[in-house]
């Protein structure tokens, strides 16, 4: 808190919320809480750990079980410690004097003209619909928030909503011109 900052930028969304779809993950902690915990008591089990996680095929068995238990899963109580997140930001920026934004991070699902890549992203389209609604949740708090407690909030959902190729997946960017459209705005 003795560093002095004039602004604090802080951008979540959709890597926050992906991480709230799977039941073991608690909410509060961290996604990769499980894999260091192996790592840390049993050292020798490091390499297998290693390679399950760059596994294709572990992957895949991984996502299936998403898909299968994602009625198991707690994202919305996720979403709504993502917001007290926000809001601790807000304060720590109060008390350094300075000024916050929170940005909610744009995401492929809200855009409505997609390029062909864009198009053919689906592998993950299983997830998209509870995204959109986790996305939709947050928003909701964030307004009640930018009124109540004069939060900077800015909804990044539909900055590109009409432009052609900007993502490589469904929220990171394929080349500069996705980050220059979001300075701007």
């Amino acid at each position: 808190l003795d560093i002095d900052f004039d602004l604090i930028i802080s951008i979540s969304g959709v890597n926050d919320l992906l991480h709230s779809i799977i039941p073991s993950n608690k909410v509060g902690s961290f996604y990769l809480n499980q894999t260091y915990s192996i790592i840390l008591r049993k050292p020798y089990l490091s390499p297998l750990v290693f390679i399950l996680n760059n596994s294709q095929l572990y992957k895949i068995i991984r996502r299936f079980n998403k898909i299968n238990n994602l009625e198991k899963s707690k994202p919305y109580e996720h979403a709504n410690y993502l917001v007290d997140n926000i809001l601790r930001l807000q304060k720590v920026s109060k008390v350094n004097s300075s000024n916050y934004i929170f940005l909610l991070q744009p995401y492929l699902g809200f855009k409505e003209i997609l390029s062909e890549s864009e198009k053919n992203f689906t592998l993950y389209e299983y997830r998209n619909d509870l995204i959109k609604s986790l996305y939709n949740h947050v928003d909701s708090k964030l307004k009640i928030e930018s009124l109540k407690n004069n939060l900077n909030y800015i909804d990044g959902r539909y900055i590109y909503k009409t432009n052609k190729t900007i993502f490589s997946d469904d929220a990171h960017f394929k080349n500069d011109t996705g980050y220059l459209i979001l300075a701007k705005e």
